[in-house]
């Protein structure tokens, strides 16, 4: 994100209009202003006045723009040169990953193998299954239901596993959450994101219930233990198990995701 992208100008933006965009700005972020996260606000306030200190300045906004050309420049050369250096940063499951949770459950338990999967797949199992409502609306793809799409600022892009529908929830250091959408059983979507540090929660299961029940009973949460720094990179999730994945998988309990 460039000094321009802050403000929400154009790089040909007189100065008059960089003055304009600045305190229009700083009237919306100022934290004594802001009426949501405080630190987001301070956060926010710090990359609005760097932005407009420089650009603000005819000297530093010359040498700025003459550093973004060549930036761009080696951006190009390198990008010809090798394709995999303009690839974001990608998060997989690891096949172990997936499965160990569920086989540390089994040798505690003491339960065979063959008969969890079984019951599973229903053929033991004669307890009531719980159905979802006839007329709960499955949420579509990419779908906000919680927070809002940022634009202009950074990007996640998800692929959901083809046997289950899932919600990703972005949450800051605080326990503050900036984002939630819906991705369902074997989509990919990439959803716009504010440019912040964000843990990254999941929620996933096969039958829709409604935002109170997700996925009813069977829904299993899970987050990304590593905080990803959204301020330089975009990132994309594959949460389909691979061989070679480099998702470390945490599981949480509900509450953790809500």
């Amino acid at each position: 994100m460039t000094h321009y992208d802050t403000l929400q100008v154009v790089p040909t933006a007189s100065p008059e209009i960089i003055q304009a965009a600045y305190k229009a700005l700083a009237k919306q972020y100022h934290p004594d202003l802001y009426q949501g996260d405080k630190a987001y606000a301070t956060h926010k306030m710090q990359q609005i006045n760097e932005a407009y200190r420089v650009l603000s300045s005819s000297t530093l906004r010359n040498e700025y723009d003459n550093l973004l050309k060549y930036q761009t420049q080696q951006q190009n050369f390198q990008t010809q040169k090798d394709h995999q250096q303009k690839t974001p940063p990608k998060k997989t499951f690891s096949v172990w990953d997936k499965i160990k949770p569920i086989l540390i459950i089994l040798v505690v338990l003491c339960v065979p193998i063959g008969l969890m999967i079984m019951d599973d797949a229903g053929v033991f199992d004669s307890e009531p299954k719980e159905s979802p409502p006839a007329n709960v609306i499955i949420p579509r793809t990419g779908e906000v239901l919680q927070g809002k799409e940022y634009y202009n600022e950074s990007e996640i892009t998800v692929t959901a596993p083809h046997s289950e529908s899932c919600i990703v929830k972005l949450k800051t250091a605080s326990g503050v959450t900036r984002l939630s959408f819906y991705v369902r059983a074997g989509d990919t979507v990439t959803v716009g994101v504010p440019s912040e540090y964000l843990y990254v929660y999941f929620a996933s299961g096969k039958n829709w219930y409604g935002l109170s029940k997700l996925f009813g009973e069977k829904t299993s949460y899970s987050m990304d233990d590593e905080i990803c720094d959204f301020t330089q990179y975009t990132w994309e999730y594959t949460l389909t198990p691979v061989s070679d994945g480099n998702f470390s998988e945490k599981i949480i309990d509900a509450e953790d995701f809500n």
